[in-house]
């Protein structure tokens, strides 16, 4: 080995999920995400861990399993936020397939992507709300689960699908 030549590591990964996994083990106790929670004037951050990250993705894809979907579709639409990410991740840890869907897409357009993905599944967003129960409303589609990321009226959170994923981990 000449002097002009560096020793380097290279980790290769065959998967995104490999990737993931390690660089999420690697950095456990360092903070993947600042979340900025509002309750009404006041403001508080919390920090989360990649450690924490990767356990509410095993998280969400364990609840996945457990309502009995296997190698579905999930479509997901909305602002970039932790809990996107997290269904995303969850979705391709367990084997599905993960359709991202601009949030700004007009009605039409959010249904025929939904209709065309034949996606089972539907993460959303508080704001795409009225659109997206708009488009769920039409029978012509194969959503079967619809998530919202903050609480609703109408379908399941998304904390409580991810705190239920981790009652299920604890439980073996």
């Amino acid at each position: 080995m000449s002097k002009n030549t560096k020793k380097r590591f290279v980790v290769e990964f065959k998967t995104i999920r490999e990737c993931l996994e390690y660089s999420c083990r690697k950095y456990e106790n360092e903070t993947a995400f600042i979340l900025k929670e509002k309750n009404h004037r006041q403001v508080n951050y919390k920090n989360i861990t990649y450690k924490e990250t990767l356990a509410d993705i095993y998280a969400f894809s364990t609840y996945l399993a457990d309502q009995g979907f296997e190698r579905s579709t999930v479509a997901i639409t909305g602002i970039n936020s932790y809990e996107y990410l997290i269904a995303h991740f969850g979705a391709v840890f367990a084997d599905h397939i993960s359709v991202p869907i601009d949030k700004e897409l007009k009605v039409n357009e959010l249904q025929f992507c939904i209709e065309e993905s034949k996606a089972e599944i539907l993460v959303y967003d508080q704001k795409s709300e009225k659109k997206v129960l708009e488009v769920l409303e039409k029978a012509d589609h194969n959503v079967k689960l619809a998530i919202c990321t903050k609480p609703s009226e109408v379908n399941v959170c998304f904390a409580d699908c991810v705190a239920k994923g981790h009652e299920l981990i604890a439980g073996g």
